[in-house]
């Protein structure tokens, strides 16, 4: 189940922003210093702020809260508070209706925007008043007129804050802080009663013209931003159109490129064949050249071997017959004959 977590502490120290942090410590200040008494009762406390603020300023406080998480955040923030003021302070994970408080009075009790999560915001009214202590107040804040959060179960405007009175609990005090109203209640109270007349109407209709006008110039800075994102949307549409347009060019020009190129290397692997079958051609004959060559080569080889072993054959037929007489005889003969014909 979601959870309705609050941060209020968060908010007060400007970590939601500067502007909703001084709405928030004007609520929170104008809480403070309308506690009286030494003994007081945060009920909703959530993330311990208020408790705490008024500890340092010598309250008893009590803090008590449904939500562990808020109980543990404010738990925390205490440990870092000085000694004197977290012994005033004191936290609790409990139900306001069902916690055993004993004999105890508190001589404020708090409800700090605690009325709008409850159905029937009368019973912890009239719960508030048995704790109270003589001459005690009650202090509330509730968001003034629609604030559609989750969680809230009720929408008050000032007739349902001064509902909120009874024969015995009046209400003293009424405070405006913009989105948010305020109001004091007391038993039977000394002061002069709050009830509604013509000066309290004006002052809510000042209230409701503020924030009427707040949330006029809020709804003229969004529709100024609604036409800024339409004329920004009918660019970006342009663009989108002339993106379109040029990819569906960009996408012609690019198959066309494709084909040509596809054309281009078809044509070159074509003739690079060609090239090759010519180039493979050629070094087949070149190789058989070279066989033929070689072939012939061998052939001539053989030829001269043959050659040569007939020239041994013949010159050791040579060598034997010019060593025999008739070969001698024949030798000096063709000497003698050779010696005259050089004579001439």
């Amino acid at each position: 189940m979601k959870k309705p977590i609050d941060r209020i502490s968060q908010a007060y120290f400007d970590e939601l922003g500067t502007t909703f942090g001084q709405k928030v410590r004007n609520r929170i200040n104008w809480i403070c210093g309308e506690v009286k008494g030494p003994n007081v009762l945060d009920v909703g406390c959530s993330q311990g702020i208020v408790s705490i603020l008024l500890g340092r300023e010598g309250k008893n406080v009590l803090g008590i809260d449904l939500l562990e998480e808020s109980i543990e955040y404010a738990n925390s923030a205490l440990e870092s508070e000085s000694k004197p003021t977290k012994e005033l302070v004191s936290f609790v994970n409990a139900n306001f209706i069902t916690y055993p408080y004993g004999d105890k009075k508190f001589d404020t009790i708090i409800f700090g925007e605690i009325l709008e999560h409850l159905t029937n915001p009368k019973d912890f009214l009239a719960h508030a008043k048995e704790l109270l202590a003589d001459d005690g107040k009650v202090i509330v804040t509730v968001p003034f007129g629609v604030n559609d959060y989750f969680d809230h179960k009720k929408t008050y405007y000032l007739s349902s804050v001064l509902d909120l009175a009874d024969s015995e609990l009046n209400i003293t005090e009424i405070k405006f802080f913009g989105k948010w109203i305020g109001a004091i209640f007391k038993v039977n109270p000394s002061d002069e009663e709050v009830t509604f007349n013509k000066e309290l109407l004006i002052r809510s209709e000042k209230v409701f013209e503020e924030i009427e006008r707040s949330t006029n110039k809020e709804t003229n800075k969004l529709k100024k931003r609604v036409q800024e994102l339409e004329k920004q949307n009918e660019e970006y549409k342009q663009q989108m159109s002339n993106l379109e347009a040029v990819k569906t060019s960009s996408v012609a020009q690019l198959t066309e490129e494709i084909d040509r190129l596809k054309e281009i290397t078809e044509n070159s692997i074509s003739d690079d064949k060609k090239r090759l079958e010519s180039a493979t051609q050629a070094l087949i004959e070149e190789k058989k050249a070279k066989i033929i060559l070689q072939q012939e080569l061998i052939d001539t080889y053989k030829y001269e071997e043959k050659l040569l072993k007939s020239y041994k054959k013949l010159s050791k037929k040579y060598d034997a017959l010019s060593r025999s007489k008739l070969g001698k005889m024949a030798v000096n003969y063709w000497k003698f004959k050779k010696s005259i014909f050089r004579g001439k």
